[in-house]
C-alpha cells in the first residue's frame, strides 16, 4: 500500500530512541517519553491551498530530518509494515529542520 499525504501533511518515520547509554545504563523509553520527536520525512503533500486559490510551496522536503512536539503527532499507524509505525503531521507543527553540518 502506498500512502500519499494531502494538503500540507507530512508522512514521518520517527527515529528509534536509544535503549541504553554508552555506559550500558538502560533508558526508560516506555515510561518517560521525550517532549520532542525527530523523524525523517517519507512523503509530503502538495501544500496548503491559500484563500487566493494558489498553493503554498512546502518548506519541508522528502528526506529532511525534522523535529516536532510529541503532543502534535497524530496517531501512528503501520500500513507499510515498519517496526515503529509512521506518523502524519501538518507541516505547521514542524518546529525545526535538522541540517547536516557537513553540507554547509
Amino acid at each position: 500500500m502506498k500512502v500519499r499525504p494531502i494538503k500540507d501533511y507530512l508522512l514521518l518515520e520517527p527515529e528509534k530512541l536509544p535503549e541504553r547509554t554508552a555506559g550500558g545504563l538502560v533508558l526508560p523509553t516506555k515510561t518517560v517519553a521525550p517532549k520532542t520527536i525527530i523523524g525523517k520525512v517519507l512523503a509530503a503533500g502538495r501544500g496548503r491551498v491559500l484563500d487566493s486559490g494558489a498553493r503554498s510551496e512546502p518548506e519541508v522536503r522528502v528526506g529532511d530530518r525534522v523535529v516536532i512536539m510529541r503532543h502534535n503527532m497524530l496517531q501512528t499507524f503501520d500500513p507499510l509494515g515498519s517496526e515503529d509505525g509512521l506518523a502524519l503531521v501538518p507541516e505547521a507543527d514542524v518546529i525545526a529542520v535538522l541540517e547536516d553540518a557537513a553540507a554547509e
